[in-house]
């Protein structure tokens, strides 16, 4: 009888292991067929600070059950996932999220994700894991995915920080006659037979009794150069030393760009940076226009910049080819005798001239004749 009733449990137990095995067996083969998964940013671009979403979709096309499936997702650590599993190894954040699908379940899940810093960022495969019910055997398979973001530089505003729109921008009214300039108006005269029909002054004509058109100002036709400097300090040669400052800096230039294009101000862009981190040998110098697509693209390359240098400032200013017809922005981290004296050139060629510098501003270089503007970094914008 003990001996039967031995027999019979160990029946029992191998019963149990096998019909586990087999469905370990089953449901870890099983469960990838028919198995859809995508991953998408919920935008192509961004700015630094905002929130958007990581969207998952995982579709279960068949009648089987998935009983337990993760997905695991690598991308940078300045991806900051709200309200998910995430460990940051280095420069990497590792997300992993599970589902339970039952046959002929889509389930779509949304990842609040804030933008920290600008770059470029992508994930390009996810390693999908799956396994039986009591986890004995599982499988995976990577799926490639490939969604990018691009974030943009925070954009400040130019007040907040002591900027001028104005003086900046070289929108100074001329004694004589170059180019009229639709957005300083000077008052309101009849209207003529040759002014387009935007030009009316709807409230004067209200008022006369007769049309009336608005009357701008002439001003000088110039366009904004800014020219960025990736040194933070002058002893850097390829690494930037003070990140932060050079961050700083690069909002600035962002800021900047974006006003040009919102009052439509042509505007170009010269780095002495590199966007390929094995490309140091040479900065970048964009054309110039006040579209919208050239200012995403002046945008971009902001994104994309290495916290590296490519020529000393000096050295890369000489070499830029800039027109009297432009108001040329220096933008830089300090300021010294030498960059002073190769600003002071640019202004004494005839060319509009004015420095940021967005760090440490000594007072001796504020009257030196040129405008020349401090902005402190650590103010909260």
């Amino acid at each position: 009888m003990f001996l039967q009733s031995i027999l019979e449990i160990a029946s029992i137990i191998i019963i149990v292991y096998a019909m586990a095995l087999i469905q370990s067996h089953f449901f870890a083969f099983f469960s990838g067929r028919n198995l859809e998964y995508e991953c998408h940013f919920s935008t192509d671009e961004a700015f630094e600070g905002e929130q958007i979403y990581i969207i998952e979709t995982v579709t279960n096309r068949k009648k089987l059950p998935v009983l337990w499936l993760k997905a695991e997702l690598d991308t940078s650590k300045w991806l900051d996932f709200a309200e998910s599993e995430s460990v940051v190894t280095h420069n990497t954040r590792f997300v992993t999220s599970n589902f339970i699908l039952k046959g002929g379940q889509r389930i779509t899940r949304k990842w609040p994700v804030y933008c920290t810093k600008r770059g470029s960022y992508s994930i390009e495969n996810v390693a999908l894991v799956w396994s039986d019910i009591l986890g004995m055997k599982s499988n995976s398979l990577h799926i490639n995915v490939n969604a990018n973001l691009i974030v943009y530089p925070s954009i400040m505003d130019l007040q907040k920080i002591g900027l001028s729109r104005k003086t900046l921008m070289g929108d100074i009214t001329a004694n004589r006659w170059i180019n009229e300039d639709p957005f300083i108006t000077s008052g309101v005269r009849s209207y003529s037979e040759f002014d387009p029909l935007n030009r009316i002054h709807w409230l004067s004509t209200a008022k006369t009794g007769k049309l009336m058109s608005r009357k701008n100002e002439f001003t000088s036709d110039k366009k904004l150069f800014i020219i960025l400097n990736m040194q933070s300090t002058p002893d850097d040669i390829e690494e930037v030393l003070d990140k932060e400052i050079a961050e700083f800096n690069i909002k600035i230039a962002a800021s900047l760009i974006d006003e040009a294009f919102s009052k439509s101000i042509p505007v170009q862009l010269a780095v002495n940076g590199v966007i390929d981190r094995n490309d140091n040998l040479r900065g970048i110098v964009s054309n110039d226009g006040m579209d919208r697509q050239h200012s995403k693209s002046l945008l971009y390359y902001l994104a994309q910049l290495e916290l590296k240098v490519s020529e000393r400032f000096l050295t890369f200013l000489e070499s830029l080819n800039i027109q009297n017809d432009s108001h040329a922005l220096l933008i830089t981290p300090y300021i010294n005798d030498s960059l002073l004296a190769s600003a002071m050139s640019l202004s004494s060629k005839g060319i509009n001239t004015s420095v940021i510098i967005g760090g440490y501003c000594d007072s001796k270089y504020l009257n030196a004749g040129i405008d020349i503007y401090c902005i402190d970094p650590s103010q909260k914008i």
